[in-house]
């Protein structure tokens, strides 16, 4: 299943996905757009996900352009910032994070259900 990523360009939309984590799941990927192992985690993590997404937000987040937005998640989560890099929220907390080669579809997946 191909994943729609919603484009994070605002710390507003982190607190709104805040905010929906606890009704849903909320995936935020920083992604490196000039980062070869960037490019390549981003491309590995969307061929393996083959899930149903149906109860989870994925946020793509453009560093380069956003990296304010990229700080206020690390603020508010505590979690150390890195890129490639996913944070999973549900219910306001950080459930899963992983970076760079550990990025893993399945390992998410798993994390979820």
């Amino acid at each position: 299943m191909a994943i729609s990523w919603t484009q994070l360009t605002q710390t507003d939309q982190v607190d709104t996905a805040l905010i929906d984590s606890v009704e849903k799941s909320i995936v935020f990927f920083k992604h490196s757009t000039r980062c070869i192992v960037s490019k390549h985690a981003l491309k590995q993590f969307e061929n393996e996900w083959v899930f149903d997404s149906t109860n989870i937000e994925f946020y793509l987040l453009d560093l380069l352009n956003y990296r304010e937005v990229s700080n206020y998640i690390s603020q508010i989560t505590g979690v150390y910032h890195q890129s490639p890099q996913i944070v999973v929220l549900r219910n306001n907390s950080v459930v899963h994070h992983s970076s760079h080669e550990n990025i893993s579809a399945l390992d998410l997946y798993n994390k979820l259900y």
